[in-house]
């Protein structure tokens, strides 16, 4: 049976893995002939975006865990009240504006990524439309 905490860490795994296959398929095509040469460099920057995105939020949502602990350490109890308050809510704030620039991004990748595929095909090297001497061997229709 899993419980809570293997769920929870399967599902991070997950979330990390996913994204990095996906943009790693896509990056895949790191010496394709693209259009444009800028066409070519958004497309490995958007793979690269699509690869780093979910760790960038974990990494910035452990960084402010350690800010917090570290902060709880270094201040006497008695002076925590609000500065402590505070401090939550600003990281709050901050890791909310990096989940939504993160997000965004993230989002722009992806459609570029679908958006570049097509586009992609109004200009592709004569090779694509070679045909092989064996497939004339194939039966069909």
């Amino acid at each position: 049976m899993i419980d809570a905490v293997d769920e929870r860490r399967f599902l991070v795994v997950l979330a990390v893995a996913l994204p990095a296959v996906y943009g790693g398929v896509h990056l895949s095509a790191w010496n394709f002939e693209f259009p444009t040469p800028v066409e070519h460099l958004l497309w490995k920057t958007t793979c690269f975006i699509i690869i780093g995105a979910v760790p960038a939020m974990l990494d910035t949502l452990a960084i402010l865990l350690f800010i917090g602990r570290w902060f709880s350490i270094l201040v006497p109890s008695s002076a925590v009240g609000k500065s402590r308050i505070g401090l939550i809510e600003m990281g709050g704030r901050y890791y909310q504006a990096v989940g939504i620039i993160v997000l965004v991004a993230y989002g722009c990748a992806r459609v570029y990524i679908v958006v570049e595929s097509f586009l992609s095909l109004r200009r592709v090297p004569i090779g694509v439309y070679y045909t092989p001497s064996w497939l004339q061997m194939v039966p069909h229709a």
